[in-house]
């Protein structure tokens, strides 16, 4: 039976949304008023509705848990500014006022040799990272052990029954919380990204994941993790522009990255970047440099897009406006990562197709030389050409052949019959004529379509196909040359077919 959802659009979006109860409490509140439905349905219809829970709502609920005394804690932090939970008590750890990175102590020891640190030395207390993060889970009656987790627990764990809003608001944090650097919980976290349409990015409760992901991840896997959360960031943004855009922006990145992904060009990117180093306090180390290599890669991409859409009409060649200013930017974007880093840069394939519209460009030039230096030639060979066809239709064998050529150049395909044809001839020739318009209809194209018709008579070797000639099937231009030919060197009668 049908559910009347929009009966209970209200109540849903009430419970959920300003009370912020989760989908599991909403579920039990509105099946105790005879409204019975599944999570997976209720998920379903929110995102049809377009209705997202409020961050903020969570936030405070966060802090306040953050506040109090909790039995849970190994570590007594106070949080008094008002940054959100976790990116404060990431500024406000010993740890990082004596310019020392926090993490996650056991991951040092599951790290293979070799791979540089992203923690501070092993201790057997868990990361103050993850105590607020299990204060915060509290609230949701989710319990996050303290042992040292392999991805596919954690994974097993985040499955039913977790409660809903665990699962899609905390996946992130908890997959940072418990991050080993071998591997798996990247491989992992990198699978879960699309999945998940970015929903625990923009709705990370750690204030700034981009920090957190500073603390907690090792250096060698910190840009690839940044780089594809921006990634997923941009496709959310094209998806939902009415939470991204400038004004509000719940998070301090939003808004920088909003900007520099809607400029036009890559100069206006790169001072709205820039222009925003100093927040780095806030945004986290990485997120700069890997904003800008992804916003470069999706300038790049649109770029490389209309470049092809414009040589495949010929315009690649410099002279029509737009071409060469596209052309310009995208070597402008290459140019600014000539020197970086090699976490930090490009993908060869954008160095790729630049060498491509090199060699493009230099095709284009020697065609064009090559195009100036013969067209006196040609010109002249035409002229040859256009003496010799009209000598050789000043001279008819009979009515006929003057009907077919009458005084104009054979090359125009156009001919207008002298008025002193036998009628006889006239009609069947314009017989043959108005068959071939029933098929070709190309305005005053009676010379092609005459010889053709006549060729084909005359002699039907020359078809193609062998059909008849209502078969449209023969390429008349080419198919009349060759009959006229023949007929020049005495192969053919010009009345044969007539």
């Amino acid at each position: 039976m049908t559910k009347d959802w929009e009966s209970y659009k209200a109540a849903i979006r009430q419970l959920y949304v300003t009370e912020a109860k989760t989908l599991d409490e909403v579920q039990r509140v509105l099946r105790g008023q005879g409204f019975d439905a599944s999570i997976r349905a209720y998920r379903m219809k929110l995102d049809a509705w377009g209705i997202r829970k409020n961050a903020s709502i969570h936030i405070r609920k966060k802090r306040r848990l953050d506040e109090s005394d909790s039995p849970e804690s190994e570590s007594s932090i106070q949080c008094t500014d008002s940054e959100t939970l976790f990116s404060s008590g990431l500024q406000q750890t010993p740890a990082r006022k004596a310019g020392e990175t926090t993490g996650s102590a056991i991951s040092d020891s599951l790290k293979p040799e070799g791979l540089p640190s992203a923690s501070q030395p092993h201790t057997n207390k868990p990361s103050e990272f993850e105590v607020r993060l299990r204060r915060a889970l509290a609230e949701f009656k989710f319990t996050l052990p303290y042992r040292p987790l392999k991805v596919h627990e954690l994974i097993r764990m985040l499955a039913e029954p977790c409660p809903e809003d665990v699962r899609n608001f905390f996946t992130l944090e908890l997959l940072l919380a418990k991050w080993q650097s071998d591997g798996s919980y990247l491989k992992m976290t990198l699978d879960l990204l699309p999945d998940f349409d970015a929903a625990f990015l923009t709705d990370f409760y750690g204030g700034n994941m981009f920090k957190v992901i500073d603390q907690m991840v090792a250096p060698h896997e910190k840009p690839v993790l940044t780089k594809a959360c921006l990634e997923r960031i941009l496709v959310a943004m094209a998806n939902w522009p009415d939470e991204y855009q400038s004004g509000n922006p719940i998070y301090a990145w939003q808004e920088p990255l909003w900007a520099a992904s809607r400029a036009t060009s890559w100069k206006d990117v790169k001072s709205t970047l820039r222009d925003d180093r100093l927040r780095q306090e806030v945004m986290g180390a990485s997120f700069f440099d890997c904003a800008l290599l992804v916003v470069a890669e999706d300038l790049l991409a649109s770029c490389m897009k209309r470049i092809k859409a414009a040589r495949r009409i010929a315009w690649l060649n410099g002279d029509i406006e737009g071409v060469q200013e596209l052309r310009d930017e995208y070597m402008d974007v290459l140019g600014d990562f000539v020197d970086a880093a090699p976490e930090f840069d490009l993908d060869r394939s954008w160095y790729k197709f630049a060498l491509k519209m090199s060699k493009w460009k230099d095709q284009t030039i020697e065609d064009k030389k090559s195009t100036n230096a013969n067209q006196p030639q040609q010109e002249q060979r035409q002229a040859n050409s256009s003496e010799n066809d009209r000598s050789i239709a000043q001279k008819p064998q009979n009515r006929v052949f003057d009907f077919v050529f009458g005084y104009a150049d054979p090359s125009s395909a156009y001919v207008s019959p002298p008025p002193s044809v036998p009628v006889n001839d006239e009609q069947d020739i314009r017989k043959v004529h108005l068959s071939s318009r029933t098929e070709h209809s190309s305005g005053n194209n009676q010379f092609l379509d005459v010889c053709s018709y006549a060729a084909i008579i005359d002699s039907p070797s020359l078809s193609p196909t062998g059909k008849t000639p209502s078969s449209n099937t023969y390429n008349l231009a080419e198919l009349s040359i060759e009959w006229l030919e023949s007929v020049s060197r005495g192969e053919h009668s010009i009345v044969a077919g007539f």
